[in-house]
């Protein structure tokens, strides 16, 4: 490999420090309707934009209440369910502006592979204190301890927007991450306990007690696996270990399982060997220390891990779209981590692919684009 490749980390994980992402200004215009699109809030904890701390107890709104709010709000955009709805949620390292810039590439690939159908849609997007800073000024790690929070208070949201529909059939749903927003999802739908240690820890914050208590949505009806009569997540990217979406919960003494909970799933990857924040240049996807990133890069730990989940009861079908450049050279197979500025969005064949078998449930594969795995042999 270039001599270049080994120059290049250092330089990359300079030391810096990790700062939070605020979205205060933006919160408080939040009801402002853009191209059909309604914006969400969250803190590190999970908490939604605005809670002012400062009102007395008595009189100030409840979170349950603004969580309530809110669903109902999406839910009057939504035209009581005549529109679809589809979800993004950005990874960590993004301000509200890069957020965006991405939630609008994003819109337009939807819009573009649904042209002519006479569909209508609702876009969410999904802000969240995902850090910022370099992965050594430790804004990787603390926005692993923040995404699965936020999915998983996420889950009262979805609930309190399925319990408007009350009595009609729920709602279908599309959700779209890139990077990092793959293990908010985990959290949403599932038990991602053994992708992210913090999670097995009893005597972390109250919010992670709370998530122990109700990670399997067998709980509290607030935070139960919210269900959708479709489910369809897309993840770009997905910045996290195999093991958010298939596992078996260790810190259990049944050894329960873990992984992806939801019902009527179906799931969507990319798969790019040669990105360089997920391979971190030298194939160190699978290493905890980095925190693990394989379910976007490695093609057997998806063959083993994920396509099988297609057995499961509770998903019906699971798919991997191959993303690496067409041009990438043998001396630096170094592919853009970005939806744009080279990126993902930009590789035509396969995010033409990926949106029309995420938006689509008919589309073909002209360029042999899906991640094909080998058929294994019956051991008995």
């Amino acid at each position: 490999m270039n001599k270049f490749v080994f120059l290049l980390i250092p330089i990359i994980f300079l030391s810096g420090c990790a700062t939070h992402v605020i979205f205060t200004d933006k919160a408080h215009k939040q009801e402002t309707l853009d191209c059909d699109t309604v914006s969400l809030f969250l803190d590190k904890n999970g908490d939604f934009y605005p809670i002012d701390s400062t009102v007395d107890e008595n009189r100030k709104i409840s979170k349950q209440e603004l969580i309530r709010s809110r669903a109902n709000h999406l839910y009057q955009q939504l035209n009581r369910g005549s529109k679809e709805l589809v979800v993004f949620i950005h990874g960590y390292n993004n301000d509200f502006y890069e957020a965006k810039t991405n939630f609008d590439l994003l819109r337009d690939e939807v819009l573009n592979s649904t042209q002519g159908q006479g569909r209508q849609f609702v876009f969410l997007n999904i802000y969240w204190d995902g850090f910022k800073g370099n992965p050594i000024s430790g804004a990787w790690r603390k926005a692993q301890y923040s995404g699965p929070l936020v999915g998983f208070r996420l889950r009262e949201f979805f609930n309190a927007l399925i319990d408007a529909y009350s009595g009609v059939d729920s709602p279908s749903a599309t959700f779209i991450t890139h990077s990092s927003g793959a293990f908010v999802l985990g959290a949403l739908f599932g038990n991602p306990t053994e992708a992210l240690p913090l999670l097995k820890n009893p005597d972390g914050l109250e919010n992670y007690k709370v998530f122990r208590t109700n990670r399997k949505g067998n709980a509290e009806l607030a935070y139960a696996i919210p269900e959708f009569s479709s489910l369809r997540l897309g993840m770009i990217a997905a910045a996290t270990s195999t093991l958010t979406f298939n596992s078996i919960d260790t810190t259990d003494a049944d050894n329960s399982q873990g992984g992806i909970l939801a019902k009527n799933v179906t799931m969507l990857f990319s798969m790019n060997k040669y990105d360089f924040a997920l391979s971190k240049v030298f194939q160190l996807q699978n290493f905890n220390i980095f925190g693990a990133t394989g379910a976007g890069t490695d093609k057997k730990l998806y063959c083993d891990e994920l396509a099988v989940l297609k057995d499961r009861k509770n998903v019906e079908s699971v798919a991997a779209i191959h993303f690496e450049k067409p041009d990438t050279p043998w001396y630096w197979p170094i592919n853009n981590h970005s939806l744009f500025n080279d990126g993902y969005l930009h590789r035509e064949d396969a995010k033409n692919l990926f949106f029309n078998a995420i938006m689509n449930k008919d589309y073909s594969d002209p360029n042999g684009l899906l991640v094909d795995c080998p058929i294994k042999e019956d051991a008995s």
